[in-house]
C-alpha cells in the first residue's frame, strides 16, 4: 500500500473519529443537535473517502441510503404528525390518533431502514479494512434500530457510537487492510 493511500485512510479515519465523537456530544442540550449533524456529515465524508480508498462503493452507497432514508422519513413523520394534530382539532380525536399512530409506524419503519443500511455500510468497511470492530458497530446500530421501539435501542445506538470511535481509532493505527477471520 502506497504512502498516499495510507495517508488518505488515516485522514478519513480521523474524520470518522471526530464525527463519531460529535454524534455522542449530540446529547448535550441546546447545542447537541448541531454537533450531531456536523458529526454525521463528517462520518459520511469519512465513509465516502474510505469507500474510494478501498475501492468498495458499497461502503458509501449504503451509508448514503441510510442518510436519505432518515431525512425523507423525518420529513414524512413531521408532516403526518402536524396533519394529525390539525385533524384532531378539526375532525376529532379518533381520526387524529389514527394519523398519529401512522406517524409512529412510519418513523419506526424508517429507523429500521436506516439501521439496515448503516449496518451494511459498516459491514463492508469491516471487510475492506480488516477492522472487525466495524462489524460490531453495524450490529449495534441494527439492534438499536430494532429495539428503539421499546427505548432500549437508544442504549444500543449509544454503544454503536462508542464502538465507532474505537473502530475509527483502530483504523487510524492500522490503515493497512487485514483479513477478517470469519
Amino acid at each position: 500500500m502506497g504512502d498516499e493511500l495510507k495517508n488518505k485512510i488515516i485522514s478519513s479515519s480521523n474524520f470518522g473519529l471526530i464525527g463519531s465523537i460529535l454524534v455522542i456530544l449530540g446529547l448535550i442540550p441546546q447545542v447537541g443537535s448541531i454537533l450531531a449533524i456536523i458529526g454525521l456529515i463528517l462520518i459520511l465524508i469519512a465513509l465516502y473517502e474510505l469507500s474510494n480508498a478501498y475501492n468498495n462503493s458499497l461502503i458509501f452507497d449504503n451509508a448514503l441510503k441510510a442518510i436519505i432514508a432518515g431525512i425523507i422519513g423525518f420529513a414524512i413523520f413531521a408532516f403526518v404528525s402536524v396533519i394529525s394534530i390539525f385533524t384532531m382539532v378539526s375532525h376529532g380525536i379518533i381520526l387524529g390518533a389514527g394519523l398519529a399512530i401512522a406517524a409512529v409506524i412510519i418513523a419506526y419503519l424508517v429507523i429500521l431502514a436506516y439501521g439496515y443500511f448503516i449496518r451494511n455500510s459498516y459491514y463492508e468497511l469491516a471487510k475492506s479494512s480488516g477492522i472487525k470492530r466495524f462489524e460490531e458497530v453495524g450490529k449495534f446500530y441494527w439492534w438499536g434500530a430494532i429495539l428503539l421501539i421499546v427505548l432500549v435501542g437508544a442504549i444500543f445506538i449509544l454503544i454503536a457510537d462508542i464502538y465507532a470511535i474505537l473502530a475509527f481509532h483502530e483504523l487510524n493505527l492500522n490503515p493497512i487492510p487485514q483479513t477478517i477471520n470469519k
